[in-house]
């Protein structure tokens, strides 16, 4: 008997599947930094070659081949707030492709830098005039020169230690802070006045009797003086 030839049967190929994605990356972000992996699926298992075929006239964004890792290729520093639509392609083994829209949004993510004149830990005399702080500015890379606003305060009249807090918040919504520590405290002594002159000559064989003293302080107002001697 004789067999009949057997037809070859050849499986068609399966395109790859590629769903479209959003990520978001901040301005200051370093060049060659992840934004986020585009990952097509292949019902064959061939290998897939990633490319960005349209939206990235400017270069900023790069795709691995391999892996579908996007990076930040050259600096974001002035496109805050900006949207980039970007085809990304995977291809396969065969030539069958597929391509989808990877969005990107370019965001301001990082807050104020906020600057503190004096030191983080200052002393105040009590009782003598009213604490000025040395104050606290803050500027932004996008919005410029931003308002401080200020929590706590100090009573100059009143010993302790105070805790004052300072932030600035830009148009994105990113805060920044910092704080100082205020000491008001009582360091210098009351003020005592001789009543009469500080020499006097006293005839002998009679009792001596003292003018006196009186104290003022800052803080307590009058106080009592004590004499030592006779």
């Amino acid at each position: 008997s004789i067999t009949a030839p057997q037809a070859t049967e050849i499986a068609a190929n399966s395109a790859p599947t590629l769903s479209a994605s959003t990520h978001t990356v901040g301005y200051a972000a370093a060049v060659d930094s992840a934004i986020g992996t585009i990952t097509a699926v292949d019902a064959d298992g061939d290998t897939l070659f990633y490319s960005i075929t349209a939206g990235n006239d400017d270069a900023l964004f790069a795709i691995s081949s391999s892996t579908g890792v996007v990076t930040v290729k050259a600096s974001l520093a002035a496109k805050s707030s900006t949207t980039y639509s970007l085809t990304v392609k995977a291809l396969d083994e065969t030539g069958d492709s597929a391509s989808a829209t990877v969005t990107i949004n370019v965001v301001d993510n990082v807050g104020p830098v906020i600057t503190r004149s004096g030191d983080s830990f200052v002393s105040h005399e009590v009782a003598t005039t009213a604490y000025a702080d040395a104050g606290v500015s803050a500027t932004d890379a996008i919005d410029g020169t931003l308002t401080v606003t200020t929590t706590g305060s100090v009573n100059g009249d009143k010993t302790g230690t105070y805790l004052l807090s300072f932030s600035a918040t830009d148009a994105a919504g990113n805060t920044s802070t910092t704080t100082r520590m205020v000491r008001v405290a009582d360091t210098i002594a009351p003020v005592i006045s001789l009543v009469g002159s500080a020499t006097i000559t006293h005839e002998g064989g009679t009792t001596y009797v003292d003018d006196g003293a009186t104290a003022v302080d800052a803080l307590d107002g009058s106080v009592t003086v004590t004499t030592i001697g006779t």
